[in-house]
């Protein structure tokens, strides 16, 4: 190639690089195209209502029939279901929502035949719902069955030959039932607003009730006191009573069933209330819960009624029932004495021809006690002596019941409290021999109705003994 050629042939290749170049260029300046608007297809409307429009909405499918209907358009009510029946207002006005708007964007069948009516389950339809406006106008759509990947219902507006298909969701309350729309839950009562408790187990009846007054002792005084099963009232043990409520064996919520066509005063289910076991308690709010309790349904229930509703049946758990197993010792507060030190100005016991008395004197302000003078048996003590001993005196606890009587012989301990006030009446405390291991004890005149440890008792008074020798 000659030299003039081969230049011939760079200049055509240096063309044809910036033709293309140029060409690329405007191509990529040209504005796209937009591309042609689909037109979006309207859903076929079966029912289009406004709630507040709608006077009733009935559902019939071959098992069941259930009628919807209110008189302000707001409140929804469901026909022939007992007095006692509580409806989960939420959920049912959601599903009557979804029913006032069925729509669909899936047609089936623009010009259906009997044989297909019947293949899509629509002839004669799984169910009908009816629509009835404030005008009186009634609108009927038929659903038939699922299809195949059951995401949707075959429906149709009652004589149209257009089927469509529903999504599932939108007539999932056309397959519901009226239980689906009750409210399983027991009437919730405030805890920490609690009012009144009882409960009464195999006869056996406990029960508590606000605290009235003070206690000239005790500084600090639970809220509530155990009136039975015993004789006298002692102090609810506040933490444990709520520690089992709260934690071990929870307060029941939710019946497992409800039986509305059984007799509730049919014998079977033990539902006497002069003798059945029974839960009550209230709170300052108003909110109650009295539930009488039955026998065994033998699935791990029990056949229970309301207080306050003869004609209602339903089962609870055992395991919600638990809390009637519990033995009412265990709430009671097991301080035979919690005086505080404040309230105490001097402790007298007395034990065969032995007696001992520790005795604090006041001085400065009522609340500090680091000036005062602790004595025991006339000879001064140092503070932390004193109150160590006097913390093992108000230690002592009740550890059981006294079951068996036992002919009374004289007290073999007698503890004498007496108040900062003078006015107040003292208090005093009595062991009685029981056996080996126990005392039983009594607090003024109340009657003999528990056990203490002797240890404890003989532990206190030893500790009482040595510091009586203390010297000042």
């Amino acid at each position: 190639m000659t030299r003039k050629t081969r230049n011939l042939v760079i200049s055509l290749l240096t063309l044809m690089v910036i033709a293309a170049g140029f060409l690329f260029t405007r191509l990529k300046e040209k504005p796209e195209e937009a591309a042609p608007a689909v037109e979006a297809k309207a859903p076929e409307i079966l029912s289009d209502y406004t709630v507040t429009n709608l006077r009733s909405i009935t559902v019939v499918n071959s098992d069941k029939k259930m009628h919807f209907f209110n008189s302000d358009g707001e409140n929804w009510m469901i026909s022939d279901v007992p007095d006692n029946f509580r409806i989960l207002k939420d959920p049912l006005a959601v599903e009557i929502r979804t029913l006032s708007k069925l729509q669909s964007r899936t047609v089936i069948s623009e010009d259906t035949d009997e044989a297909r009516l019947t293949e899509f389950g629509l002839n004669p339809p799984e169910a009908m719902i009816t629509f009835k406006d404030n005008d009186g106008e009634i609108l009927s759509v038929e659903v038939g069955k699922a299809n195949p990947s059951d995401t949707g219902r075959y429906s149709r507006l009652s004589g149209s030959q257009m089927v469509v298909l529903l999504p599932s969701y939108a007539v999932g309350a056309v397959f519901s039932s009226v239980e689906d729309f009750r409210n399983m839950n027991l009437p919730a009562v405030n805890m920490e607003k609690l009012s009144y408790f009882e409960y009464r187990h195999n006869g056996t009846t406990f029960s508590i009730i606000p605290r009235e007054g003070d206690d000239d002792f005790v500084a600090m005084v639970g809220p509530f006191d155990i009136i039975s099963p015993w004789r006298n009232h002692y102090a609810l043990d506040d933490q444990t009573f709520q520690k089992v409520l709260g934690e071990e064996t929870p307060l029941p919520s939710r019946v497992r069933d409800f039986l509305d066509s059984a007799d509730s005063e049919n014998p079977m289910f033990g539902l006497d209330e002069k003798s059945a076991d029974y839960l009550k308690l209230a709170d300052g709010d108003g909110n109650v819960l009295n539930l009488i309790i039955g026998t065994e349904d033998g699935q791990g229930n029990r056949y229970v009624r309301f207080g306050d509703h003869e004609d209602s049946l339903f089962l609870l758990s055992d395991s919600d029932l638990a809390v009637l197993n519990t033995d009412p010792f265990r709430f009671m507060s097991k301080f035979v004495f919690l005086g505080s030190i404040f309230q105490v100005s001097q402790v007298k016991v007395e034990r065969s021809t032995e007696t001992w008395i520790m005795k604090r004197t006041e001085r400065g302000e009522p609340e500090d006690t680091d000036d005062d003078r602790f004595i025991v048996n006339n000879l001064e003590v140092p503070k932390k002596e004193f109150t160590s001993v006097y913390q093992k005196f108000i230690s002592i606890m009740y550890e059981g019941e006294v079951k068996e009587n036992t002919a009374l012989k004289s007290p073999e301990v007698r503890i004498t409290i007496s108040n900062v006030k003078p006015e107040i009446e003292r208090r005093i405390i009595r062991y009685w021999p029981y056996n080996d291991t126990y005392y039983q004890v009594s607090i003024d005149s109340n009657p003999i109705e528990f056990l203490v440890g002797r240890y404890q008792v003989e532990e206190f008074i030893e500790d009482l003994a040595a510091l009586s020798e203390y010297g000042s």
